[in-house]
């Protein structure tokens, strides 16, 4: 399904458990798409009990644009126009129980909304953090062993222990957020964050402070910077379900 947007673009998304009624807006992680295989499975797996709507940033997967102008910014804006347009293309379901779920740089997304836009419940898979100083950009792809490699990077794909210079702004966009003004200011009535125990990079400490002075904080034991599908299903179907 498209949705489109100004200037000639447009988002792809997809809908999943159609009979369900409370609805799921799922965000992927940096320059995924929602046809990734690991994001594929955990709708597939989430859907079972909610109705889920998976889609592909601008500048991402089968959307309009190309990676190398991924901005945080307008992954926040996508979400926005999408949450709205759902609201009305289907009307049948709960949106006063939606929520927000986000998996790495999609958690930075839907905090972000969060902040802007009162929702019922937001939850926060394998947070990822706000940069303060370009070199903490570099640091982080380093320490996943992952940078994206703009002549044979495709949309949607990361390739994995590319090691080249990053070339453009993405960081340079995340950077005019002051973490200190969106972490604690969530209008998300119920928040839940799953982070994986081998998670945290230096970079993250401060925000995890934050978080931690919010919101409770869940590790999921023996897990890193992945998206641990069999032990944060169970969790986030409880966590809607008493929050809905």
């Amino acid at each position: 399904m498209k949705l489109e947007l100004p200037n000639q673009n447009f988002i792809e998304f997809q809908v999943h458990g159609v009979r369900n009624k409370i609805p799921v807006i799922y965000c992927v992680g940096f320059g995924e798409s929602k046809d990734d295989l690991h994001n594929l499975e955990f709708v597939r797996n989430i859907s079972k009990d909610f109705f889920v709507v998976s889609f592909d940033y601008r500048n991402t997967g089968k959307s309009s644009g190309s990676i190398e102008n991924l901005k945080t910014s307008e992954m926040v804006s996508d979400l926005n126009s999408l949450l709205d347009y759902c609201k009305v293309k289907f009307s049948d379901k709960n949106w006063n129980d939606v929520a927000i779920v986000g998996w790495s740089h999609g958690s930075i997304v839907a905090l972000i909304f969060s902040s802007k836009k009162k929702v019922k419940n937001l939850i926060l898979i394998g947070y990822d953090g706000f940069f303060e100083h370009e070199s903490d950009f570099s640091k982080a792809w380093k320490k996943l062993g992952i940078l994206p490699d703009l002549k044979s990077f495709q949309k949607g794909k990361l390739l994995p222990n590319r090691r080249l210079p990053i070339k453009y702004g993405y960081h340079i966009d995340l950077m005019k957020y002051n973490k200190r003004d969106i972490i604690p200011k969530s209008k998300a009535e119920h928040v839940l964050i799953l982070q994986g125990s081998e998670d945290e990079f230096n970079k993250t400490k401060r925000d995890f402070l934050l978080l931690k002075q919010n919101y409770k904080v869940k590790k999921i034991p023996k897990t890193g910077h992945e998206l641990n599908i069999q032990q944060v299903i169970p969790q986030i179907k409880k966590f809607i379900s008493l929050n809905s």
